[in-house]
């Protein structure tokens, strides 16, 4: 897929792509650490929920438990105090030795002693403002005694309500006004979490939304990757037909895989939704099958040699290694092979094993690989070969055992003409 995709230059679409994937990535992340908790979450929503709606069912009012508790005294002393208040009312007033009667004798003495002696007309002034407060005092005790009655029904309501609002103050607070307190905290914090469901349910159309944009760039992807893998198959067999591969058939099959990743039920990744594979026929009639499995090694590196000459632009790989890149060839081919070889040479670094002169010949550095046994032990040394070294080298690859003069020549000659 990476030598398909740099072959097709649209980095920015896969760039895209990739963005797009994480964001998604990012955005399930962030949904699951919300909804790791969800049980507890729901469990405490439900209890909040509850005690929320507890309190304020009882609709408290702040010094409403001191009032009842005043109230249900007085209730429950109904007969005790009609009766108190009757004999207060009939002593200040109802009674004929009532205290009102008495000071009303007394003040009409005193007008009659202040008619003769005015000295007393303060005690006189005294008497009516006390009768004043005492008449004033009789008709509060009067309208007092006439509101007390029994009331069994409203008696054990106002218990009934104490009990409510003491069984709360175990729950909630010692007060009423804690109480109160109590709800409106649970009330903030059941409206939070009704944001956080909110913000759940946000994340979970922006990853619907995300996979929406993400599967049309993978669609996009895989229309390209379809017109390139088109091109780079001519030009990959192009290549190989140079190499001695002319017979061979090169195809790039793009599948994908089933997911559940997107809306059309395919599996996404960074890269889209491809997978990309190459396949091989090197001979005629043959069906195109994996090239990791059918090719040789000498087919392989030629394969490769094909691709990487027509990437190496826009390859990254900084170094490759080609051996048995000449199983195979001779000749014409062989010196293609070696042209080739250097041309992505000059992009990137290569080590290539070879026993061709005509591949050999290109290089720009040539190492000579030697074994030899010493004291029942082999070693292998491998020397950077200068100048003469090289050209008796190609000569030995040219020659074999016996070479000459015309041999070294025709060495020195190639080497010249793989340096050009």
């Amino acid at each position: 897929m990476e030598m398909l995709d740099s072959f097709g230059g649209y980095s920015e679409l896969l760039d895209e792509v990739n963005a797009a994937y994480r964001k998604l990535l990012d955005v399930r992340k962030d949904l699951a650490a919300i909804q790791e908790g969800e049980r507890d979450r729901v469990q405490r929503e439900d209890l909040l929920r509850y005690q929320k709606n507890e309190i304020e069912a009882a609709q408290l009012k702040a010094g409403e438990d001191a009032e009842l508790a005043n109230a249900q005294k007085v209730l429950a002393n109904a007969e005790k105090l009609a009766a108190l208040s009757a004999m207060v009312d009939e002593a200040l007033y109802t009674s004929d030795d009532s205290t009102l009667a008495s000071l009303k004798k007394a003040i009409n003495g005193l007008k009659d002693l202040t008619g003769i002696d005015n000295s007393l007309a303060g005690a006189l002034e005294l008497c009516e403002s006390g009768r004043a407060q005492i008449e004033e005092a009789a008709r509060e005790v009067s309208s007092y005694h006439t509101r007390v009655e029994s009331d069994p029904q409203q008696l054990e309501q106002m218990g009934d309500r104490l009990d409510l609002i003491q069984k709360l103050k175990k729950k909630y607070g010692n007060t009423i006004e804690e109480i109160i307190d109590f709800g409106a905290k649970a009330s903030a914090a059941l409206e939070r979490m009704e944001q956080s469901t909110e913000e759940i349910e946000k994340l979970k159309s922006g990853i619907q939304e995300i996979k929406f944009g993400l599967t049309d760039k993978a669609k996009q992807l895989t229309k390209k990757r379809g017109a390139t893998a088109r091109e780079l198959e001519k030009k990959v067999e192009t290549e190989l037909g140079h190499l001695g591969m002319k017979k061979t058939t090169f195809t790039v099959k793009i599948t994908q895989e089933p997911g559940g990743d997107t809306f059309d039920g395919l599996k996404l990744g960074p890269r889209g939704a491809d997978r990309v594979e190459f396949l091989i026929s090197t001979n005629p009639g043959e069906e195109p099958k994996p090239l990791a499995k059918i090719a040789s090694g000498g087919e392989l590196s030629r394969i490769m040699l094909a691709l990487k000459t027509i990437l190496v632009e826009g390859d990254s790989i900084p170094t490759l290694v080609f051996d048995e890149v000449d199983a195979g060839i001779g000749g014409a081919v062989a010196e293609e092979v070696g042209k080739k070889l250097k041309r992505v040479a000059s992009k990137r670094q290569v080590f290539c094993i070879t026993h061709l002169p005509q591949i050999a010949s290109m290089a720009g550095s040539h190492y000579g690989v030697t074994k030899s046994v010493k004291k029942d032990r082999t070693s292998t040394e491998v020397r950077l070969l200068d100048k003469q070294e090289r050209v008796d080298e190609i000569a030995r690859m040219l020659g074999g055992k016996t070479i000459t003069d015309a041999t070294v020549e025709h060495a020195r000659e190639m080497i010249e003409r793989g340096a050009a």
